[in-house]
């Protein structure tokens, strides 16, 4: 394995990857082996991969690279070559599958080259977004609030004028208010958070140097908190949550800005929204689209051509579809009974 130093290693990936290569950065990958992942590095001069290792009832484990590999050059043949060295690895260890995620249709097309004799093919579902909402933080405050959209600018001076108040905080009480509120968010929305002790690990495991936590207080009560990860020159909104009791505080704009203008501190050039949709294909997500977009016409859409697979065991892969499609049946169908 041909490995760079740390400085050169740092330039590539952060140069390669288009959403700020967080998911593909040493600090991520550490916190997923504080999770209980088990991970692997992959570094060449032409190739980045971190791996997380991922366990399923009946088949067992597989291999995950979130937005990756990342690739200096999908011409260049040691690229090529190295890849092969990391299926065959896999192979080696036993893996059923690799899951892939392609920065764009080159890298993919590429990669469907280079994984002969196996196959690559779509994954059941995606694991990151399809579309990410980035916006251009470099020009100067004021006008990066002119660019937004009216409605926008109003509701973060409507804040300010109600009295929300917005900090950086990291204490264990402030991380308690998160959890609560993620909970409180994921019943109003009718969707399954992270366990708590997901939330908590990031206040254990991330220094204030790559994460925050914003807060948002009125009368004195947390309201409404995100968290955002300083990674390279992106920033990143991981999570967020808030309260159902005043809402109307519009705190959310606030807190998104007050982020925003951290993150020109630390000399960032991007803040990422994360996930959108602007095909309509996931409805659940319009106001959150329209919500990103918002904040100016500097925000721009990266779009990705999703998760991919690599069967390397047929037998094994095939067993995972079926047990994917039988979940979703009776999903699908007790869903239909209690309508």
């Amino acid at each position: 394995m041909i490995s760079m130093n740390q400085e050169e290693s740092r330039i590539f990936l952060n140069s390669a990857c288009p959403d700020g290569g967080l998911l593909q950065s040493e600090p991520w990958r550490f916190f997923q082996e504080k999770e209980g992942l088990r991970t692997y590095h992959f570094e060449s001069e032409a190739l980045w991969a971190n791996v997380l290792e991922h366990s399923l009832p009946l088949v067992g484990r597989y291999w995950y690279i979130p937005r990756g590999p990342v690739l200096k050059s999908v011409l260049s043949p040691h690229a090529q070559s190295y890849w092969q060295e990391v299926v065959s690895e896999a192979r080696t260890l036993g893996v059923p599958w690799i899951r892939v995620e392609p920065r764009d249709e080159e890298v993919l097309q590429a990669l469907k080259k280079w994984s002969a004799p196996y196959s690559l093919l779509p994954a059941r579902h995606d694991m990151q977004p399809r579309e990410i909402a980035v916006l251009d933080i470099t020009p100067p405050e004021t006008e990066l609030l002119s660019a937004m959209k009216p409605k926008t600018r109003y509701h973060i001076g409507l804040a300010e004028k109600r009295g929300v108040l917005v900090t950086c905080e990291r204490s264990e009480e402030v991380f308690e208010d998160f959890v609560r509120l993620t909970e409180e968010t994921a019943r109003r929305n009718n969707i399954t958070p992270h366990t708590r002790e997901h939330y908590r690990n990031f206040r254990k495991f991330f220094p204030s140097e790559t994460l925050e936590c914003f807060v948002a207080r009125h009368n004195g009560a947390v309201i409404a908190a995100i968290l955002v990860s300083f990674f390279g020159k992106t920033a990143t909104y991981l999570h967020g949550a808030s309260s159902t009791q005043e809402r109307n505080t519009m705190a959310s704009f606030l807190l998104q800005w007050e982020a925003i203008r951290e993150a020109k501190r630390r000399g960032c050039a991007d803040y990422d929204f994360g996930g959108i949709d602007t095909k309509g294909i996931r409805p659940s997500l319009s106001g959150v689209t329209r919500f990103k977009r918002g904040f100016g016409k500097n925000v721009k859409i990266i779009s990705f051509p999703g998760s991919f697979d690599i069967p390397l065991s047929q037998s094994r892969y095939m067993l995972y579809n079926w047990i994917s499609m039988s979940r979703n049946s009776v999903k699908n169908a007790t869903m239909f009974l209690t309508k």
